[in-house]
């Protein structure tokens, strides 16, 4: 279970005061926060690549808002795109110990567990590949009335059992606290490769029904045939009723 991690997104940009609040959620649920200078700003190199994926992406938006014949997604792929020229990057590493301050009935562990939180304007999965299309954020826009607008990855820094479930209670904690929605592969642990090969979709949609709270599935192309993956958005509610399902797991 190597760099665990799971994205949240948040369906408005975050301003200076969010950026604040996030500051005092972190010092709430973690004995031991960290503010680092991302990577990008202490590497010169590093801090290129950054700036030319960036300046790739707003190329990509643009070139969809000039093909796409739907006005509402035209708008709202400006308002990414203005996100994006926000350039906000922020980085905290922080130790987390505990687990009660964080919604659950029980102490996960006793020993600190460090995690980084990392964030940056949202991008669409895939963006990269000349075989996306507009897909995600149309059904981003039917699902949630809006396309996500900046992202926090929560990133567990050592693989074990306990951070799994740390960072699905840290996930539920900050979308009820900020109205955001986590990002899920919805799939169950599974015991045997048959089990995995086996799993369908309408088995995907079976466990998502069966929880409690929300979560809206988002397809999205992934190659030139057309062939669609999903993922899910999640509210805290259902996330909290995820982790503590028998088979609960997190997918990258």
């Amino acid at each position: 279970m190597a760099n665990l991690r799971i994205s949240i997104y948040f369906p408005y940009p975050l301003s200076h005061l969010q950026l604040k609040a996030l500051d005092v959620w972190l010092a709430t649920v973690g004995s031991q926060v960290e503010k680092r200078r991302p990577y990008a700003r202490r590497n010169q190199r590093r801090y290129d690549e950054v700036r030319d994926r960036r300046e790739l992406l707003l190329l990509h938006l643009q070139l969809w808002q000039e093909e796409t014949p739907h006005e509402h997604v035209r708008v709202a792929l400006g308002k990414l795109q203005a996100a994006i020229n926000m350039k906000i990057h922020e980085y905290w590493l922080i130790g987390v110990t505990g687990g009660e301050q964080l919604g659950a009935s029980y102490t996960i562990t006793q020993g600190l567990r460090r995690f980084g939180v990392d964030v940056q304007a949202f991008q669409p999965h895939q963006w990269e590949a000349d075989t996306t299309t507009t897909l995600e954020i149309e059904s981003l826009l039917d699902g949630i009335g809006t396309v996500p607008y900046h992202c926090i990855d929560i990133t567990a820094i050592q693989e074990r059992h306990e951070d799994l479930l740390l960072l699905a209670y840290m996930a539920a904690d900050l979308c009820d606290d900020f109205e955001a929605r986590a990002r899920l592969i919805l799939q169950p642990e599974f015991y045997t490769i048959r089990g995995s090969e086996e799993w369908t979709l309408a088995d995907t949609r079976d466990l998502a029904s069966s929880l409690d709270g929300t979560a809206i599935e988002i397809p999205y192309i992934v190659n030139r045939a057309g062939d669609v993956q999903r993922y899910y958005l999640a509210d805290g509610e259902f996330m909290r009723a995820w982790v503590e399902h028998p088979r609960f797991a997190l997918h990258g």
